[in-house]
Parts: structure tokens; sequence; C-alpha cells
């Protein structure tokens, strides 16, 4: 159906070229009536002749879909052609044959003329003006002249537009009506010729610049979601929308944005901290295409070996916890690029988690999590480790303890507590089962033993066995005469050996001699031979291994030392108005001696490291002033305890550090705020005017010394025989007491 329009209202409109096809042919349809003395014939001749053209369109409203068409100008130019008829036919004389040329024949529409589309139709009822030359010849006349004629006729076809192209066929005109002047002719005699140009071989054709959906130039941001369709900046809207028409068509959600942000080669809306991107729990869309890298460098903590941290661009997103909870963060299987992710109570705040790549995420996304308090913010910082992509980032509770602040961990709840406490301790490369054993008891421990998947568990979770600089061993080994590897193997404390956690095709003797076992970060179990880097020492009681005195008696300065490890990592400042807060000063290391006993006695527990790649340990009482390494003390620093290659002029504070491997007595400097959990506070010596007076009756005699011989061995809870401080009572402690005999001074 076709509505023809006289006028079109008043609106934008898109301009858009017109030919004629090329190959397009017309049909032209010349009827003649010839009227004389004995009546009126008829007779009718057609030929297809070529068909050119040209004009100018419109179309209306000035976004797609449209649904007016304006032409403002059109003229249509059939080919010439020569048609025969025959009139007055009869047996005896036969008919009279009449030729006829046509000539310049042009077929103007008198625009412009706008018609509305509906569907695939159009139409239009404006006039058209048929311009000519004829020729007539017969033996009865011969005539020529001009056709010039304006008549309405109808004109219609089918429309298909969009995408910049348009095309009109199926195409009929009326007929056009004119007379031959009768000067032209004999007297009684009169011609009308009915002319009209069959269009079905032709089609008119164009091209015009798309507009912008009707959405684009409206609704906000393209980097930013929205409920309504399009966004503000039209070219990129419209790039967007011919990606993903849903956007201008429905609404502007997070995946449009994100298409704007790559397509369209702007930043996110949650480039910066401050405009960080409020998320609830669920999985949301993301992008850092286009971020610039706005965040704090990473703790030592959370950088790899690969890129030593980088974060290629960054987003912010600010989360906050309804409940206290574990709130898990992950790219993990849903981000198209390798991902980096760190968790900070605010903007500048301090640095609570980090992601690299994690074993079971694939390509090198991310996950980890945190323990949220109700009712508090946190800043979720997230970028490429290489460059950026496109994912989703996902948000949920999880099983995310509290941080422990203790050096030894109990397992107090969950399937299988039995109140033991753990810690894994550095025996530097190479040790022995001998030294795992001696070192553990040292301390008043033995190397574990996890009699059930509760106690593995809670291990791998609170007292993490370490991969790197040697396996970590626990108290599982196997009897010398033993035959197979999988059998033989039993407790150092004789339990019932039932619970195993062995490795995918372990225990398999594979070096020879690999009667001791050893616990990967995982918690899955493998036999190897001596060469331990850790043990894992596990303590029926709680051990008070935070303190250590230095005592004179054992040529220290009767300082006393603790660890201490806080929830929330601090920065080398915040450590140090921590320590004064409790009466001392972050320890400082005046000599090697003092280095080494804070290192064996204090320092190589896990607990106070970050055991990982870049293995950070606690902060000291180091700091780089007007050019010079100094105690907080005020003392200068004139011996070498650093890291070889270190210091590097990476920072001006000083602290533990390790790079690939577990706890070694070496210094690092660093910046202020590569936060770690963990420094050692030293508090001024006390009096010991009489180390060997136990029972403090001014007199070191055989009363002291059946104190000394009652507490004889393993002493993990500072006993009153060990006036050595070392954990032991023993030999030392007896020459300690005995050189002190008599009156104390």
């Amino acid at each position: 159906m076709s509505i023809f329009l006289v006028a079109m209202p008043v609106m934008a409109d898109i301009p858009a070229s017109l030919v004629v096809d090329p190959g397009s042919t017309a049909v032209i349809t010349l009827e003649i009536t010839v009227t004389g003395p004995d009546g009126a014939e008829t007779a009718s001749d057609s030929r297809v002749v070529p068909l050119d053209g040209e004009g100018a369109v419109r179309f209306t409203p000035d976004f797609e879909p449209f649904n007016g068409m304006i032409l403002d100008s059109l003229s249509l130019r059939p080919g010439d052609c020569a048609l025969n008829y025959e009139f007055f036919c009869n047996p005896l004389f036969g008919c009279v044959d009449v030729g006829v040329d046509l000539r310049q024949l042009t077929a103007t529409l008198q625009g412009p003329a706008g018609a509305s589309i509906v569907g695939d139709q159009v139409g239009w009822g404006a006039p058209w003006r048929l311009v000519g030359d004829y020729t007539i010849d017969s033996l009865l006349f011969s005539a020529s002249g001009v056709i010039d004629v304006t008549t309405g006729v109808g004109f219609n076809g089918r429309i298909s537009v969009g995408g910049g192209g348009w095309r009109l066929d199926q195409m009929l005109l009326g007929t056009i009506v004119s007379d031959v002047p009768a000067d032209s002719l004999p007297e009684g005699i009169s011609v009308q010729l009915r002319t009209s140009v069959g269009l079905g071989g032709a089609a008119l054709v164009g091209n015009y610049e798309p507009p912008p959906p009707e959405a684009c130039g409206s609704g906000g941001d393209c980097n930013l979601a929205h409920d309504s369709p399009g966004c503000d900046d039209i070219p990129c809207c419209e790039q967007v929308c011919a990606v993903d028409p849903i956007c201008c068509e429905v609404i502007w959600d997070v995946n449009c944005a994100n298409l704007a942000i790559e397509s369209c080669v702007i930043a996110p809306p949650n480039d910066r901290c401050d405009q960080a991107r409020d998320l609830g729990l669920g999985r949301f869309a993301f992008t850092p295409l286009n971020a610039d890298t706005d965040g704090p460098p990473l703790a030592t903590g959370c950088l790899d070996s690969e890129t030593a941290g980088a974060f290629i661009g960054d987003v912010w997103f600010r989360h906050t916890t309804a409940v206290d909870n574990g709130i898990l963060v992950s790219t993990c299987g849903h981000a198209g690029f390798d991902t980096r992710i760190a968790i900070y109570t605010d903007c500048g705040g301090t640095l609570l988690t980090c992601s690299d790549d994690v074993i079971d995420c694939p390509g090198g996304t991310s996950r980890c999590g945190f323990f949220g308090v109700a009712g508090e913010t946190y800043l979720i910082r997230v970028g490429g480790k290489f460059d950026t992509g496109v994912g989703e980032i996902d948000i949920a509770w999880g099983d995310v303890d509290r941080p422990s602040t203790d050096i030894t961990p109990g397992f107090n709840r969950g399937v299988g507590a039995n109140g033991h406490h753990y810690v894994v301790r550095s025996l530097l490369n190479g040790g022995t089962w001998a030294d795992a054993v001696e070192t553990a008891g040292r301390f008043g421990g033995y190397p574990a033993t996890l009699t059930s998947p509760g106690e593995n568990d809670f291990v791998v979770l609170r007292a993490t066995p370490c991969d790197v600089g040697g396996p970590t061993t626990f108290g599982l080994l196997q009897a010398e005469d033993a035959t197979d590897p999988a059998e033989d193997w039993f407790w150092i404390t004789g339990e019932e050996f039932y619970f195993s956690n062995w490795n995918a095709g372990e225990p398999n003797d594979a070096g020879r001699g690999e009667d001791f076992a050893t616990i990967y970060r995982n918690g899955l179990w493998n036999d190897g031979a001596e060469g331990f880097g850790h043990v894992l020492i596990e303590f029926d009681d709680p051990p008070a291994l935070d303190e250590v005195t230095w005592s004179t008696s054992v040529g220290g300065t009767g300082a006393r030392y603790r660890a201490v490890i806080t929830e929330l990592p601090v920065s080398w400042s915040e450590a140090k108005a921590l320590a004064e807060g409790m009466g001392g000063s972050l320890a400082g290391l005046e000599t090697e001696a003092e280095a080494d006993f804070l290192f064996e006695n204090l320092v190589a527990f896990h607990s106070l490291w970050t055991m990982t790649n870049y293995n950070g340990g606690p902060w000291i009482g180091l700091e780089l002033i007007d050019g010079s390494w100094r105690w907080t003390g005020g003392a200068p620093l004139d011996w070498n305890p650093w890291r070889p290659g270190e210091p590097n002029g990476t920072g001006d504070k000083g602290c533990f550090f390790s790079y690939l491997d577990g706890p070694r007595r070496e210094l690092d400097d660093t910046f202020d705020d590569n936060v770690r959990r963990a420094f050692i506070v030293e508090f001024a010596p006390e009096d010991e005017p009489c180390p060997g007076d136990i029972d403090g009756s001014g007199v070191v005699d055989g009363g002291d010394l059946g104190l000394v011989l009652g507490d004889w061995g393993s002493c993990p809870k500072g006993c009153a025989g060990d006036i050595n401080g070392d954990g032991v009572v023993n030999g030392a402690d007896l020459g300690l007491l005995l050189g002190a005999w008599g009156p104390c001074p």
C-alpha cells in the first residue's frame, strides 16, 4: 500500500545521491488513437530501451529507520525508439502503415515531492512533465513535433534503505496523455498519444552518510553505564551501536561502556582511585583499557620475578562490607588478560593483600581474599601484568579468617582441632634431619605430625610450608630397612600412621634414600632426601617465642627483643611509632653478633616474613639519614648486613629480605610504604647484677644449682634455669652458674 503526501512535515533530514542503476531498461509503450471520418482506431506498440537519469533525494527523519523520502528532483531519460502500427485494415486494400519515432524523451518529476515509507513501499502523487520529439510517417499523413505535457500520474515502487545505501525498484509510472497538434495533421484527422514508461527493469540507487542512532548525543558519558540508551559522544556512540545495537535501543550498560572504552580509546571512568566504582557482591564487567597507572608501588610481598610487580593500567572499585566476613575478589577464569589485584584500606591507605597468578586460575588471572569488617569500605585495584583487556571481576563472601598475629598460630577450632601450635622455621639450605629435630627441640617442639585432614589443612592456611629455599620437612620418616617406597612410614612421636596426603605418584623413592617426608605449599606430601630448607614445628602447648633476651652472660647487651605481627600491614614509620608506643624502639643490629643472635632466636620464623618471591622480612630500626645509614638509636651502620647487591637506592628504610629463598640474615633498603605485617622491637637492657642467682637470694649456690638441674633440657616457655635464654637448659647455663658461684656483687 502507498500513502501519497503532497507535503512532508518540516524536520531534519538526511541527503542522499540518486542515479539510475547502470543496466536499467525501460519499456516504452505508445498507444496511438487516430480519429478520422470513418471513426477512431487505436493501436499500441512497445520497445525496450536503455534508461538513465539522475536526481536528488532526502530521507527523514535524521536518524534510522527512516519513515519518509523526499524527491527534490528526478529526471528519467529513456533511449530513442521507433514504433510501428497498422490502421484501417480491410481485406481489399490492406492496412495503412504508420511509423512513429520518439527522440530525446525526458520524464521529470515536478518536485520536491515527499512520501511516507510504509513497510517497503513508497509512492508519490506529484505531477510529471514529459518532454520529447516525435515524428509520425504514413501514407495518409506525416507529422512531427514536440511532446511537452505535465500531468499528475502515480509513481511508486519498493524501497530498501539502510547502512548508507538505498534502492528503489519495482517502479510503476502512470500513463501520460498528449495530443498531436491539429495544424500538423490533415483536416478531419486527429491523433492522441498515450505514453507509458514501464520501469520494471529499472532501479534508482544512491548513497548517504548513515546518521547516528537516535539515542546518540544524549544519555550520558560513553565510558559510564546508565539506564538510558545511547551516550553523549555521537561518533563513539555510533561505533559502539554498530557492534551492539542494544546499546542504542535498550540500555547503555557496563558492556556498552567497556566497548566504548575499547573502541573509542577513552579512559575508564574509574581510572583513578578517587573515582572508584562502587560494587556490591556479584560479578561485574570491567576493563582497564586506556587507563593509566595511578596506584602506589606494590609492597615487596606482591612482586613477581617476571615484571617486579608491574601494574599495566589500573582501575578502582569500592566495596563496603555489610557484616564481618571474608571477602573474595577474583578474576579467576573470567578475564581475557593476565591480571593483578591489590586491596587497600582507602586511597593511599594500607595494602591489605594482593594477588598475581594463582595456580588454579587460567591465563594468569587472579584471586585473593581479606577479612572485611562490617561498615568498612575497601578499595580494590585491578590491572594487567603485561597488558590490559576486558574481563569480569567477582566479589563474594568466602572463608577468609582474620590474619593471625601469633608467631605460632593454634589449631583451636575446626574439624580435628587439637589445640596444638605450629610454625615453619628456616634451616638454611642443606639442613639435615638431625638439624630439623634439634631446631624444633631447641624451641620446645618437634617436627610436626599431621595426623588428620583438618590438621593438614590448618597448616596450609596458617603455618604455610615453603617451596623455595629448600623443601619443608615434618615429622614423618621411613624405616631404614624399608623395601617398598610406600611402606614403613612412621611418625616421629610414635602416633599411629593412618592418614596421608601424598602427591600423585608419591612416595616413589625417585632419588634413592628418600626416607623423609616433605610438604608442599599446597599441603601435598613428597618423599625426599636430606637437604631441607625449612622444618614445620609442632608444639603441644602454646610456646613463648615472641620475646628473647640477649643476655650479658653470653656476651649480649642484655636487651630484650619482641617480634610483633600486626593484623594489617604497616609501613616503616607506622612500625616505628608502634614500637615507641610499647616503650621500645625498632631493633638496631649494631653488631654482627647481635644480628646473628636475633636471626637465630627470633627472625628465622616464617610467620614474620611474606614468604613470596620477593621475601620481605620484618622491619628493623635502620634508616638513611643525610646520606648515611643509622640505627634508630643514632649509631652509624659500621658493618655490612646487606644482601649482595644491596643497598641499591630503592628506599631509605631497612628490613630483612631474601629473594627466591626462605628467611635469611640479610637486609634490604626499601621505601617507607613497602608495608609488611611484622617488625622487631628492642627494649633497653634491664639490670642483670647476678644472672646465676635464680632464686634471688643474693648468693649463687646449691639452691640455684638445683633449679638448673630441675629444668634441664628443652625449655620452650622461658624457664628459670635457662640463664642464657636460648630455649634449652644445658651445659652453657651450668657454666654461667658456676662462673658466678658465691655472693652476688
